[in-house]
Protein backbone atom coordinates (compact mmCIF):
# COMPACT_ATOMS: atom_id res chain seq x y z
CA UNK A 1 0.00 0.00 0.00
CA UNK A 2 1.11 2.99 -0.69
CA UNK A 3 0.03 7.19 0.18
CA UNK A 4 -2.01 7.27 -2.90
CA UNK A 5 -4.04 4.09 -1.70
CA UNK A 6 -4.51 5.41 1.32
CA UNK A 7 -5.76 8.05 0.57
CA UNK A 8 -8.35 6.47 -2.08
CA UNK A 9 -9.35 4.69 1.44
CA UNK A 10 -9.79 6.92 3.48
CA UNK A 11 -12.00 9.38 0.99
CA UNK A 12 -13.84 6.01 0.58
CA UNK A 13 -14.54 5.48 3.95
CA UNK A 14 -15.53 8.86 4.57
CA UNK A 15 -18.24 8.49 1.86
CA UNK A 16 -20.00 5.67 3.94
CA UNK A 17 -22.18 6.21 6.36
CA UNK A 18 -19.55 5.63 9.25
CA UNK A 19 -18.69 9.19 7.98
CA UNK A 20 -14.95 9.47 10.07
CA UNK A 21 -13.62 12.91 11.25
CA UNK A 22 -10.94 13.98 8.64
CA UNK A 23 -8.55 14.69 11.57
CA UNK A 24 -8.02 11.13 12.57
CA UNK A 25 -6.47 10.45 9.30
CA UNK A 26 -4.44 13.67 8.67
CA UNK A 27 -1.18 12.06 9.71
CA UNK A 28 -1.14 9.99 6.38
CA UNK A 29 0.06 6.86 5.61
CA UNK A 30 3.49 7.24 7.16
CA UNK A 31 1.23 7.73 10.49
CA UNK A 32 0.89 4.02 12.08
CA UNK A 33 -1.99 5.52 14.31
CA UNK A 34 -4.04 6.57 11.19
CA UNK A 35 -3.20 3.51 9.35
CA UNK A 36 -4.66 1.41 11.90
CA UNK A 37 -7.76 4.14 12.22
CA UNK A 38 -8.11 3.45 8.53
CA UNK A 39 -8.56 -0.28 8.87
CA UNK A 40 -10.82 -0.06 11.76
CA UNK A 41 -12.94 1.55 9.43
CA UNK A 42 -12.69 -0.80 6.70
CA UNK A 43 -13.45 -3.59 8.68
CA UNK A 44 -16.48 -2.29 9.52
CA UNK A 45 -19.96 -4.45 8.37
CA UNK A 46 -21.00 -2.58 5.88
CA UNK A 47 -17.71 -1.09 4.67
CA UNK A 48 -16.31 -4.98 4.17
CA UNK A 49 -12.68 -3.88 2.95
CA UNK A 50 -11.22 -7.09 4.89
CA UNK A 51 -8.31 -7.42 3.19
CA UNK A 52 -7.23 -3.95 2.87
CA UNK A 53 -7.65 -3.66 6.62
CA UNK A 54 -5.57 -6.68 7.29
CA UNK A 55 -3.19 -4.77 5.16
CA UNK A 56 -2.95 -1.37 7.47
CA UNK A 57 -3.01 -3.48 10.58
CA UNK A 58 -0.44 -5.92 9.61
CA UNK A 59 1.58 -2.70 8.30
CA UNK A 60 1.35 -2.11 12.29
CA UNK A 61 3.05 -5.15 13.77
CA UNK A 62 6.52 -4.23 13.90
CA UNK A 63 5.21 -0.45 15.41
CA UNK A 64 6.61 0.43 19.13
CA UNK A 65 4.32 2.11 21.20
CA UNK A 66 5.34 4.82 23.01
CA UNK A 67 5.79 3.14 26.35
CA UNK A 68 5.12 6.09 28.16
CA UNK A 69 1.98 6.61 26.50
CA UNK A 70 -0.75 4.39 27.45
CA UNK A 71 -3.27 5.38 24.42
CA UNK A 72 -0.44 4.42 22.12
CA UNK A 73 0.07 1.23 23.68
CA UNK A 74 -3.58 0.83 23.67
CA UNK A 75 -4.09 1.73 20.56
CA UNK A 76 -1.96 -1.28 18.66
CA UNK A 77 -3.57 -3.83 21.28
CA UNK A 78 -7.26 -2.90 19.52
CA UNK A 79 -5.47 -3.00 16.79
CA UNK A 80 -3.67 -6.78 16.76
CA UNK A 81 -6.97 -8.04 18.77
CA UNK A 82 -9.10 -6.94 15.67
CA UNK A 83 -6.49 -8.59 13.00
CA UNK A 84 -7.56 -11.60 15.24
CA UNK A 85 -10.92 -11.38 14.43
CA UNK A 86 -10.42 -10.61 11.16
CA UNK A 87 -8.72 -13.83 10.30
CA UNK A 88 -10.98 -15.74 13.02
CA UNK A 89 -13.45 -14.76 10.59
CA UNK A 90 -11.49 -15.90 7.79
CA UNK A 91 -11.02 -19.33 10.03
CA UNK A 92 -7.48 -18.78 9.19
CA UNK A 93 -7.04 -19.77 13.41
CA UNK A 94 -3.37 -19.64 13.59
CA UNK A 95 -2.75 -16.42 12.17
CA UNK A 96 -5.80 -15.23 14.28
CA UNK A 97 -3.70 -16.94 17.64
CA UNK A 98 -0.69 -14.95 16.15
CA UNK A 99 -2.33 -11.91 16.99
CA UNK A 100 -4.28 -12.49 20.09
CA UNK A 101 -1.58 -13.70 21.98
CA UNK A 102 0.25 -10.03 20.28
CA UNK A 103 -2.00 -8.16 21.98
CA UNK A 104 -2.17 -10.45 25.33
CA UNK A 105 1.70 -9.60 25.37
CA UNK A 106 1.27 -6.54 24.95
CA UNK A 107 -1.68 -5.67 27.65
CA UNK A 108 0.59 -7.91 29.98
CA UNK A 109 3.83 -6.04 29.63
CA UNK A 110 2.23 -3.03 31.50
CA UNK A 111 0.40 -2.36 34.35
CA UNK A 112 -1.79 0.30 32.76
CA UNK A 113 -5.33 0.81 33.15
CA UNK A 114 -6.24 1.18 30.00
CA UNK A 115 -9.76 3.21 28.63
CA UNK A 116 -11.23 0.74 26.69
CA UNK A 117 -9.21 -2.51 26.93
CA UNK A 118 -10.02 -5.29 28.85
CA UNK A 119 -6.99 -7.91 29.56
CA UNK A 120 -9.60 -10.62 30.57
CA UNK A 121 -11.71 -10.03 27.08
CA UNK A 122 -8.21 -10.75 25.34
CA UNK A 123 -7.87 -13.95 26.95
CA UNK A 124 -10.91 -14.38 26.25
CA UNK A 125 -10.09 -14.01 22.92
CA UNK A 126 -7.44 -16.14 23.29
CA UNK A 127 -9.91 -19.19 24.82
CA UNK A 128 -12.67 -18.68 22.02
CA UNK A 129 -10.27 -19.66 19.18
CA UNK A 130 -8.83 -22.32 21.46
CA UNK A 131 -11.85 -23.75 21.97
CA UNK A 132 -12.59 -23.41 17.94
CA UNK A 133 -9.46 -24.81 17.51
CA UNK A 134 -10.20 -27.86 19.35
CA UNK A 135 -8.06 -27.01 22.53
CA UNK A 136 -10.64 -26.56 24.55
CA UNK A 137 -9.24 -28.62 27.29
CA UNK A 138 -6.16 -26.38 27.57
CA UNK A 139 -8.45 -23.50 26.96
CA UNK A 140 -10.30 -24.64 30.51
CA UNK A 141 -7.36 -24.72 32.31
CA UNK A 142 -6.33 -21.31 31.15
CA UNK A 143 -8.99 -19.85 32.46
CA UNK A 144 -9.10 -22.25 36.49
CA UNK A 145 -5.18 -20.97 36.44
CA UNK A 146 -6.51 -17.56 35.64
CA UNK A 147 -9.78 -17.99 38.44
CA UNK A 148 -7.43 -18.89 40.56
CA UNK A 149 -4.89 -16.07 40.56
CA UNK A 150 -7.51 -12.88 40.41
CA UNK A 151 -10.14 -14.34 42.60
CA UNK A 152 -8.74 -13.15 45.88
CA UNK A 153 -7.69 -9.69 44.49
CA UNK A 154 -9.93 -7.40 46.15
CA UNK A 155 -11.36 -5.37 43.58
CA UNK A 156 -14.72 -4.40 42.36
CA UNK A 157 -14.67 -5.30 38.81
CA UNK A 158 -12.08 -8.08 37.41
CA UNK A 159 -11.87 -8.94 33.89
CA UNK A 160 -10.02 -11.93 33.96
CA UNK A 161 -12.72 -13.44 36.70
CA UNK A 162 -15.62 -11.57 34.84
CA UNK A 163 -14.25 -13.67 31.37
CA UNK A 164 -13.47 -16.71 32.78
CA UNK A 165 -16.59 -17.50 34.19
CA UNK A 166 -17.98 -16.30 31.64
CA UNK A 167 -16.05 -18.50 29.24
CA UNK A 168 -16.90 -21.13 31.54
CA UNK A 169 -21.33 -20.72 31.57
CA UNK A 170 -20.38 -20.77 27.27
CA UNK A 171 -19.00 -24.60 27.85
CA UNK A 172 -21.36 -25.72 30.24
CA UNK A 173 -24.17 -23.79 27.98
CA UNK A 174 -22.90 -26.29 25.00
CA UNK A 175 -22.80 -29.40 26.96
Amino acid sequence: MNEERFQDLVEYVQSTSANPPEHLFSGGYEDWHCRARLAQFLSMEGIDKTDEAIELFKSIEDIEPDEENSQDIEEKIYALQKLSHLYKEKKEFNEAMTYICNAIELAESTDYLYRYILRGELWADRWNLMHHMKNTAEAEAEVDNRIEVYKDIPIEHNSYLYYGYRFKAQLAAER
